[in-house]
């Protein structure tokens, strides 16, 4: 005779959870009735080819969308697939973030962390961002929420209240240098990473980091592993002659901030530094492992997950972010010391599709010298930031043949792109220009090849 079904687990409501004595966050408008965000159209726009022979079955993303109408989208495909999620959002500061633009030094507006109904609005939008983000994690999966002190205390409720507070795994104090504020309290200098999993328990991916010994240590047992004696009965030292890997990493991570003049710099306001996220991506997935960003930013997680072999999903609302990250990861592909895994950027979402019209602009075509060669030459602008030629354009999707960005502010850019076609005969091509704040502009050209 079977035993009767056991019942489901049902996760305890608000009420129920203050009843137990469980705090919890209570805000003005919380339970305000919020509109379920529309799926964003998922069209291919933009592909950038893999490199090499044959192409990579899976295909990195990187989609312009607000993340709660992305991940609608994306949800069918990617729920409980997603092994690790890095989050940078916005901190509620009231301000707005922008970089510095073309030749002329003109900033431009990367995002705004203004909020018009105020505190409310701010946790009512992150609460609701965090239960569609737990929602594509894997059942080993981990979110790090990346925060400082003007909403740590409030988004630590958050996750406790959307994860459940036996899936917290640690609180990180990222400590830092900066130029120091001339103020009457004591220098604010560290931000905050929680971590937690899709689950309570130990499933999560996990690679034990190590970090140099202290100077007393190395003074009194030198190099060379400890352990612990018990033979006597009572614990202690004791050594062996394995070399030790050093101490096991501790909560408090002491990386410097990016330097004004560093290689990673790509200008973009609150970048994170390569050196953090490496850390994370190294200590929380393996290789292979499908890592996504929500707030890509400037691309520091995307970047480093492709540098590490990880897969990524990458999104942000901001046309500069999205243009930012794809600079950056077009870079990894010209990067002649490293054999990259990078199989395609695919762009989605209608904010795109209505971003690239076809336009004017100017660009010179003529035959390049060579039976079936062509020549195009774009003249110098200070504006102009990175511009893209699909040989063979379909009318749809830019598939990027020949590429060329500026690497920093004020460098020349390349201004000549050749291309020898196979056979004879009419071709499309499409010219994609982009200017320092992320506008595009597109154009499409008329060649007969061997004519």
């Amino acid at each position: 005779m079977m035993p009767p079904p056991r019942a489901m687990k049902r996760k305890p409501s608000r009420d129920e959870e203050s009843a137990r004595g469980l705090p919890t966050l209570r805000w003005p408008g919380e339970d305000d009735v919020r509109a379920a965000p529309a799926p964003a159209e998922l069209t291919l726009v933009e592909e950038y080819p893999a490199i090499g022979a044959s192409a990579p079955a899976w295909k990195n993303l990187l989609i312009q969308a607000d993340n709660r109408r992305a991940i609608a989208a994306l949800l069918p495909r990617f729920e409980g697939k997603v092994d690790l999620i890095y989050l940078d959002p916005p901190f509620a500061t009231g301000g707005s973030f922008a970089m510095l633009g073309g030749g002329e030094g003109a900033e431009i507006e990367a995002y705004s962390d203004q909020w018009e109904e105020g505190l409310g609005d701010y946790l009512s939008t992150m609460r609701e961002q965090l239960a569609l983000f737990r929602a594509l994690l894997s059942p080993r999966g981990t979110i790090f929420l990346h925060c400082d002190w003007r909403v740590s205390h409030y988004l630590r409720c958050l996750l406790d209240q959307v994860f459940g507070a036996a899936s917290f795994k640690n609180e990180i104090v990222w400590r830092y240098r900066r130029w120091p504020a001339k103020t009457r309290v004591f220098q604010k200098m560290h931000d905050v990473l929680f971590w937690y999993g899709k689950t309570p328990g130990d499933s999560h991916a996990w690679t034990p980091l190590y970090e140099g010994l202290a100077a007393s240590t190395l003074a009194t047992f030198g190099t060379k592993r400890q352990v612990a004696d018990f033979s006597s009965g009572r614990r202690k030292p004791s050594q062996t002659d394995e070399e030790t890997l050093g101490a096991p990493m501790a909560d408090v991570w002491d990386i410097g901030i990016i330097a004004p003049i560093a290689r990673e710099r790509v200008g973009y306001p609150t970048q994170k530094p390569e050196a953090l996220l490496r850390r994370v991506i190294e200590a929380a997935s393996r290789p292979g492992d499908l890592v996504a960003d929500f707030f890509a930013g400037s691309g520091t997680t995307l970047a480093v997950a492709e540098k590490l072999g990880r897969r990524f999903l990458g999104c942000d609302l901001g046309p500069l972010a999205v243009h930012t990250t794809k600079k950056r990861l077009l870079s990894l592909r010209a990067d002649a010391a490293r054999t990259s895994s990078f199989a395609a950027l695919e762009i989605f979402a209608e904010a795109r599709k209505t971003k690239a019209p076809e336009a004017t602009f100017d660009v010179e075509i003529g035959p390049l010298g060579v039976p079936l060669g062509v020549k195009l030459t774009l003249p110098e602008s200070a504006s102009l930031d990175y511009w893209g030629v699909d040989w063979d354009h379909d009318g749809k999707t830019f598939r990027g043949g020949f590429h060329a960005l500026r690497e920093k502010r004020n460098a020349p850019l390349p201004r000549e792109a050749v291309h020898v076609y196979r056979e004879a005969g009419e071709k499309q091509i499409a010219v994609q220009r982009v200017d320092t704040s992320g506008a595009e502009l597109r154009r499409i050209l008329r060649w007969k090849a061997g004519a």
